[in-house]
């Protein structure tokens, strides 16, 4: 976006964020009869978010009107808002389980994963049993040896000694001891509603991909005040698309991840032959799925509701005298009493006089 463009001048970027969502109310009715169960939805932009734009224009103003009115009208058809398009994924009226409800291609797609995962577990349970089979022969053979020790003779005195890396008894022990087993993993959560969200995000519709990354983008990148980067202290961030062959859609922003670990990149990934049973190295997705934000690397959690553009739309004061004065320019809704009330605050290099013709400069809830 052009934020950065028109840095320093509120007038071109209330233009700017009027243009955006001229475009996203244009994206909003396209994708809504596409897709007609984002109907449901509603992003909900604040009611009072466009205030503060600076449009000198009748023409801008009924522009501004016609985003307002369709915002309005979308919040009043719609049931859920904006955590259960972009954030929850293990609520029942999540817009992923609510959709995958209603495909039969998403159901057809979970039953040829599970289908696959299960042929996967039986070959492994199969391969668990022939190397078991192949560690109790090893021990046999080690248990029918003996142990062979080197002899020296130093001069007149003879010395034996047993180098367990040359022994033939301990080398076929000890390869028994090191058989390992890699584990299988199930490819979906365990939790029914999380399973059902993790296969929608392995195929996201181009409609409802596009819309949800440019409408999320405009609430959190270009509405909201700029937030520190990386809030996750080193956390490794794996995304589900990288340990699911399933993947059919291209990834976007919105990304389900996770910070543990699976098993299939873990030190625990392969089990000693010796420990290993059917049922420890045939393991649930332990994994706890949360929608995450591959952009501004952080949670979508962390990032919503937090709409506010009246700092770009304000003329910013340098520091210096009129800095402390900076409440006159960002809201009108200020009085000229309250004005009088704060001349205690009057910074040392203005007077009175000049504190109060600029303190009140936009005061009254009429005055833009």
């Amino acid at each position: 976006m052009g934020t950065s463009t028109y840095a320093g001048n509120p007038e071109d970027i209330s233009l700017m964020l009027l243009t955006s969502m001229d475009l996203r109310v244009a994206l909003d009715k396209c994708a809504t009869r596409h897709e007609p169960l984002l109907s449901s939805y509603d992003p909900r932009f604040p009611p009072s978010l466009f205030t503060p734009l600076l449009l000198p224009k009748k023409l801008q103003m009924e522009r501004l009107a016609h985003v307002e009115q369709h915002l309005t009208w979308r919040e009043n058809g719609s049931v859920y808002g904006s955590s259960l398009i972009f954030q929850d994924i293990d609520a029942r009226d999540s817009f992923a389980v609510q959709y995958f409800g209603r495909s039969q291609y998403y159901q057809d797609l979970r039953r040829e994963i599970e289908a696959a995962a299960e042929i996967e577990r039986d070959q492994k349970k199969r391969e668990f049993r022939e190397q078991r089979q192949h560690y109790n022969r090893l021990k046999r053979q080690s248990d029918d040896m003996s142990c062979e020790y080197i002899t020296q003779w130093y001069g007149s005195r003879r010395t034996s000694y047993h180098d367990s890396g040359r022994c033939p008894k301990c080398r076929v022990k000890d390869t028994a001891e090191r058989l390992e087993i890699y584990v299988h993993e199930w490819p979906l959560p365990t939790a029914e509603l999380e399973a059902r969200s993790a296969v929608f995000e392995l195929d996201v519709p181009t409609t409802i991909a596009k819309w949800r990354d440019i409408t999320y983008t405009l609430l959190v990148h270009v509405l909201s005040p700029p937030t520190l980067r990386n809030s996750q202290r080193g956390n490794t961030i794996y995304y589900l698309y990288e340990f699911s062959g399933y993947v059919r859609s291209q990834t976007g922003r919105l990304q389900l991840a996770f910070t543990a670990k699976p098993f299939t990149v873990a030190h625990y990934r392969t089990k000693k032959i010796p420990l290993a049973t059917e049922e420890n190295i045939c393991v649930n997705n332990g994994l706890r799925y949360s929608m995450y934000d591959s952009t501004s690397i952080r949670w979508i959690a962390e990032l919503l509701d937090r709409c506010d553009v009246r700092r770009l739309c304000t003329f910013q004061l340098p520091s210096g005298h009129y800095g402390t004065l900076q409440y006159a320019l960002d809201g009108t809704t200020h009085t000229s009493n309250e004005v009088l009330a704060a001349q205690a605050e009057c910074p040392k290099g203005l007077n009175l006089h000049d504190f109060y013709a600029f303190a009140t400069l936009r005061s009254g809830d009429r005055l833009q």
